[in-house]
């Protein structure tokens, strides 16, 4: 706080946008990642949180509709025990597409 003025909502915002916006293409390269950052992004998106990975995921299971629970479960059992993730060619986009689709319409409201 003494070194860095506060980064502004929008800034961050757009920042983390950038992560993943090639995430539809990205979920099947790494799943790991875009799964929890997906869900990480539509938390600050939807309720303003700035959350880890690991928080995104589990904010996720709280949040998302149930056919997409198992692959955030999978993905945070990947994480705790670092063992590789694969990605359902079909699902993965699915969920990467909603996902995507919450948070621009969650941006485009935001006052971040």
């Amino acid at each position: 706080a003494e070194v860095f003025a506060p980064v502004p909502g929008t800034a961050y915002l757009s920042s983390i946008l950038q992560d993943v916006s090639g995430a539809e293409e990205d979920i099947l390269t790494d799943p790991l990642y875009m799964t929890l950052n997906l869900c990480r992004v539509l938390a600050y998106a939807e309720e303003g949180l700035m959350l880890s990975k690991q928080e995104g995921g589990q904010w996720g299971l709280d949040r998302l509709p149930e056919k997409y629970r198992p692959q955030v479960r999978h993905a945070l059992a990947c994480y705790a025990t670092g063992e590789t993730m694969t990605a359902h060619a079909q699902t993965a986009p699915a969920f990467a597409r909603e996902l995507l689709e919450r948070i621009r319409t969650a941006a485009a409201s935001s006052d971040r």
